[in-house]
C-alpha cells in the first residue's frame, strides 16, 4: 500500500520555551539530538509513519515556537490539527502550571483535537510530583500521559506509537459512525405499524 494511502494526523507540539519540544522534534524525525539547540523561529514540521497492530498511519509533527512573541503565529496552525502533545519539563515545576494557556488555546482553536500531556528530560532529577500531573491531566480532559527523555531516546517511541494508535482508533471509529448515520444504513419506519392504531 502505498506511503499517501495511510491515514494522517497533524499533531501541534505545544509548551513554554526550553522544554524541548524542539529535540522532541528531531528525535522523532531523524532520532538525533541537538545540544544546546536554539529555540525554535515560526514553524518547521515533518511527517512520520507509525506501525500499529493494525496498520500504519503517517503522523505530521509541527514544532510551534513557544516564545511568546510568536504565540499569535502560531494561532494559525492549530486548522485541522487532530491531536496536541503538550510539554512540560519534569525539571521545572512552573513548566507544567504554564501549560494551561497553551491547554486553552487548544481548546479555543483545535476544539476536537486529543491532548496528550509529555513530561520530557527524564534524564533529570524530577521536581514535578504525579498528583500534579494527574491533576493537570484531568483538568485539561487529556486523553493521555507519558514520561520522555528526547535527549536519550527513552518513551518516546512509545509515547509517538501510542499516539498514533489512538489517533487511529478515533478516526475508524468516527469513520464508522459517519457510515452507519448515511441515510441507506437507517432503518426505515414501517409503514404498517402505527402508534395509534
Amino acid at each position: 500500500m502505498a506511503s499517501d494511502r495511510y491515514p494522517m494526523f497533524k499533531l501541534v507540539l505545544l509548551g513554554e520555551p526550553g522544554v524541548g519540544k524542539s529535540s522532541l522534534f528531531f528525535r522523532a524525525k531523524d532520532n538525533t539530538f541537538h545540544e544546546g539547540h536554539r529555540s525554535t523561529i515560526g514553524i518547521d514540521s515533518c511527517t512520520r509513519i507509525v506501525q500499529t497492530k493494525r496498520e500504519k498511519v503517517k503522523l505530521s509533527l509541527w514544532d510551534t515556537a513557544g516564545v511568546e512573541r510568536f504565540r499569535t503565529l502560531t494561532r494559525n496552525y492549530y486548522r485541522n490539527t487532530h491531536a496536541v502533545v503538550l510539554m512540560y519539563d519534569v525539571n521545572s515545576p512552573h513548566t507544567l502550571s504554564y501549560l494551561s494557556k497553551w491547554s486553552h488555546d487548544s481548546t479555543d482553536f483545535a476544539p476536537t483535537a486529543l491532548k496528550f500531556l509529555v513530561g520530557n528530560k527524564t534524564d533529570l532529577e524530577s521536581y514535578v510530583d504525579k498528583k500534579s500531573v494527574h491533576n493537570f491531566g484531568m483538568g485539561h480532559s487529556c486523553d493521555s500521559a507519558y514520561l520522555i527523555s528526547a535527549k536519550t531516546g527513552d518513551g518516546v517511541e512509545e509515547a509517538i506509537s501510542s499516539i498514533g494508535v489512538k489517533l487511529l482508533k478515533g478516526y475508524r471509529e468516527s469513520e464508522m459512525t459517519q457510515s452507519w448515520l448515511q441515510d441507506d444504513n437507517l432503518p426505515k419506519p414501517d409503514s404498517k405499524s402505527s402508534c395509534c392504531s
